[in-house]
């Protein structure tokens, strides 16, 4: 649901020249995550090392700005992506053992800002029971899909609340395995039309506007 303001991904030696190597040493490479993580998501940092090494060398991560969940000591980084809403996230790869003249270090920076404002997924007028829980089921599956959002529902009343009508809505959904703290209903009394808005918000995002 993001969109992402002004990501980058910046390749930077850090150690060792970047031409006017020997052909003992090997192409030093680093791919970043193949698309946007969300807040709290687990993502994934790759190193490439072509050519041939001579001697016993070893792989070492570092990075800033997110957790390291695994593949330290390997050529593939799984990291857990940071929950705020703008920063930079730098992974560093070292190959050590290599010849002083190779390059030995390389990093990856990818600064970043989310764009924070609620997402419309749903939109329909008063239905049946059946079609409604099929909307409602198919919001609660893009949920799941990502740990960081909250769902704004805003139901819309032509003539005043039907309190009995509203409940429902979250009891649904309580049904289908969320919590209370994952959804918000609310009421939007006197509309011009019974109908239903429902959206999706980043943690920390601007709710909907009735």
């Amino acid at each position: 649901m993001r969109s992402v303001v002004g990501i980058v991904c910046l390749v930077f030696v850090l150690g060792g020249l970047a031409f006017g190597q020997g052909s003992s040493c090997p192409k030093i490479s680093i791919e970043g995550p193949t698309s946007f993580p969300s807040p709290n998501e687990d993502t994934f940092f790759r190193a490439n090392v072509e050519g041939t090494i001579i001697g016993k060398v070893s792989f070492k991560w570092t990075v800033s700005g997110a957790e390291i969940v695994d593949g330290q000591e390997t050529l593939t980084l799984k990291v857990r992506w940071p929950k705020g809403l703008s920063g930079n996230v730098i992974a560093t790869f070292e190959v050590t053992g290599l010849p002083d003249s190779c390059v030995s270090i390389l990093s990856n920076a990818i600064p970043f800002v989310i764009d924070t404002k609620p997402e419309l997924i749903e939109e329909f007028s008063t239905l049946s029971l059946a079609l409604e829980r099929r909307r409602l089921d198919s919001v609660a599956a893009r949920f799941r899909e990502s740990s960081d959002l909250t769902i704004y529902i805003l139901r819309y009343f032509k003539n005043g609340g039907r309190r009995r009508e509203f409940d429902r809505i979250g009891k649904y959904l309580r049904q289908k395995g969320l919590s209370n703290k994952d959804f918000v209903v609310q009421p939007v009394e006197f509309s011009h039309v019974d109908s239903i808005k429902i959206f999706l918000v980043s943690i920390g995002g601007e709710p909907p506007q009735p």
